[in-house]
Protein backbone atom coordinates (compact mmCIF):
# COMPACT_ATOMS: atom_id res chain seq x y z
CA UNK A 1 0.00 0.00 0.00
CA UNK A 2 1.37 3.27 -0.89
CA UNK A 3 -0.42 6.37 0.31
CA UNK A 4 0.94 10.25 -0.56
CA UNK A 5 0.31 13.10 1.35
CA UNK A 6 1.36 16.79 0.55
CA UNK A 7 1.49 19.62 2.76
CA UNK A 8 3.26 22.83 2.07
CA UNK A 9 6.97 21.95 2.49
CA UNK A 10 7.18 18.08 2.70
CA UNK A 11 5.29 15.44 0.69
CA UNK A 12 4.88 12.55 2.56
CA UNK A 13 5.10 9.45 0.98
CA UNK A 14 4.06 5.43 3.23
CA UNK A 15 4.82 2.60 1.82
CA UNK A 16 4.11 -0.30 3.78
CA UNK A 17 5.28 0.61 7.34
CA UNK A 18 8.13 2.98 5.88
CA UNK A 19 7.28 6.74 6.06
CA UNK A 20 9.18 8.87 3.68
CA UNK A 21 9.28 12.51 4.26
CA UNK A 22 10.49 14.93 0.82
CA UNK A 23 11.25 18.08 1.62
CA UNK A 24 9.81 19.63 -1.92
CA UNK A 25 12.11 22.76 -1.34
CA UNK A 26 15.44 20.92 -1.66
CA UNK A 27 14.53 18.28 -3.71
CA UNK A 28 15.88 16.00 -1.16
CA UNK A 29 14.79 12.87 1.42
CA UNK A 30 14.59 14.32 4.57
CA UNK A 31 15.11 10.98 6.36
CA UNK A 32 12.83 8.66 6.93
CA UNK A 33 11.08 7.37 10.29
CA UNK A 34 9.73 3.79 10.74
CA UNK A 35 6.47 2.48 11.81
CA UNK A 36 5.63 -0.85 13.63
Amino acid sequence: MIKVEVSTLYLKIIVGKKTYYFNTETGEFDGTSWEY
